[in-house]
């Protein structure tokens, strides 16, 4: 079907192609390659049989806000005129990845408390709701130490609005897990914490 479409396949076809394989590639946990699929057809969305508009929106913004650099997200999906068309309606999504981008962990975590319900309830993403999660998890933690030479667990916890030992079982699951990468190294016992030198980063 796809070299059919290549070859000879009109524009509309091409386009809702490219649709159902990004939600092939959604059910498949093939989630980067998905993010950049649904990205593609923001402006060209007319697969109405397979989901909603809005629920489009939903599943761009998830899959792209675990793969997309903070400045093409910016542009993208913060930004995005098709995005920020339907924000009413998708508050939670759209919390999230503005909480993220602005650095403002703890409403970004609430945001994830709410997106869960969403995440279950969903056909394409009630599969991989745990997954989804954890990685959402996993890249607030990694964005936030990245930012920092070295900090305090109480100093992350406050941000994140948690509890120093919920945070601490919380990072040692997601670093034996493969991220954040040297995070542990990064939070000691002191009373501070040392921003990082952007210039080294």
């Amino acid at each position: 079907a796809s070299k059919i479409a290549q070859d000879g396949g009109d524009w509309d076809r091409r386009n809702r192609l490219k649709v159902y394989t990004a939600l092939s590639k959604v059910l498949a946990r093939d989630i980067k390659t998905a993010a950049s699929l649904l990205v593609d057809c923001i402006a060209t969305f007319s697969c109405n049989e397979l989901s909603s508009y809005t629920d489009f929106i939903v599943y761009t913004i998830v899959t792209n806000i675990l793969h997309l650099p903070r400045t093409e997200l910016k542009e993208k999906i913060i930004d995005g005129p098709e995005i920020l068309s339907v924000s009413n309606e998708i508050p939670v999504v759209c919390r999230l990845v503005n909480t993220l981008y602005d650095c403002d962990y703890k409403g970004y975590l609430q945001a994830m408390v709410e997106l869960r319900a969403i995440l279950v309830a969903d056909r394409f993403l009630q599969p991989h709701s745990g997954y989804i999660m954890r990685e959402l998890h996993v890249l607030g933690y990694k964005q936030f130490l990245d930012s920092y030479k070295s900090v305090t667990l109480e100093s992350m916890a406050n941000s994140f609005g948690v509890g120093t030992e919920y945070l601490d079982l919380q990072l040692s699951r997601f670093i034996a897990a493969g991220g954040p990468a040297g995070g542990k190294k990064k939070i000691w016992g002191g009373g501070g914490a040392k921003k990082a030198d952007p210039k080294k980063k």
